[in-house]
């Protein structure tokens, strides 16, 4: 669902409203959730917890698994997709990182592309798997 109204989400979903310029479209600004996660402490309600939840993996997600080009925004159609945590633990997250991670390699091998966005990890543990002479050497340690 991409046409939600996003700030009745957050609120919902994080218990905050981004206001001003930290969503642009339908992109939240991973600066903002980094700078407005609810504290929880031991004694926190679930509520509470569950809203951090949402806030910590929805950083990873912008930040890691689905980074846009800046790698400075997430999309919020995925904090919908986190409301309910059992429901959210069963989709395919690692084939969607990677279908979202091979449609923007696709993007980018064009001549006018300058970046590539999504998982970029995943490359490269890919090419040092494949071309071990490209990996970096690992010291050997020797234990006193």
């Amino acid at each position: 669902m991409t046409d939600a109204d996003y700030a009745d989400v957050c609120e919902r979903l994080l218990g905050r409203t981004p206001g001003g310029d930290h969503v642009i479209g339908c992109k939240l600004k991973v600066y903002w959730l980094e700078r407005n996660v609810p504290a929880i402490d031991d004694d926190s309600d679930e509520e509470s917890v569950q809203r951090y939840a949402r806030s910590y993996i929805l950083q990873l997600i912008g930040g890691c698994l689905f980074a846009d080009k800046s790698n400075r925004f997430v999309h919020l159609m995925f904090l919908s997709l986190l409301e309910d945590f059992q429901v959210a633990g069963q989709y395919s997250w690692g084939s969607a990182c990677l279908a979202y991670l091979y449609r923007d390699l696709c993007r980018g091998s064009r001549a006018e592309a300058h970046k590539v966005a999504g998982a970029s990890i995943l490359v490269q543990l890919w090419v040092w798997d494949r071309f071990p002479f490209i990996a970096p050497r690992r010291l050997r340690v020797s234990k006193a």
